[in-house]
């Protein structure tokens, strides 16, 4: 797996990167359901937090440009290997 990726969101470039496995399994600790889903708050925080590089990003920030929000969540979960849906389909493991 690539260590980073920028990705095109509303015209705007993110740069994301893996977190190492350490920290990934701690996003799975603390944002995995039981039935297999994820916790959207919790995955996202570890993602402003960890993985998200470039530009920088907090809640506040987001709630300016909700717009990205759920595209931005896709592309991380789905370069860390959390989901496999392509961006588009009507199906999703979240």
């Amino acid at each position: 797996m690539s260590k980073q990726k920028t990705v095109t969101i509303e015209q705007e470039e993110y740069v994301i990167q893996h977190p190492g496995a350490r920290a990934l399994m701690r996003l799975y600790d603390t944002a995995l359901k039981s039935d297999g889903g994820w916790k959207l708050e919790d995955s996202m925080d570890f993602f402003l937090q960890y993985v998200i590089v470039s530009p920088r990003l907090d809640w506040d920030a987001l709630s300016e440009h909700t717009e990205v929000l759920t595209p931005l969540w896709m592309e991380c979960a789905r370069f860390l290997g959390m989901i496999d849906t392509p961006l588009g389909s009507e199906s999703s493991d979240v």
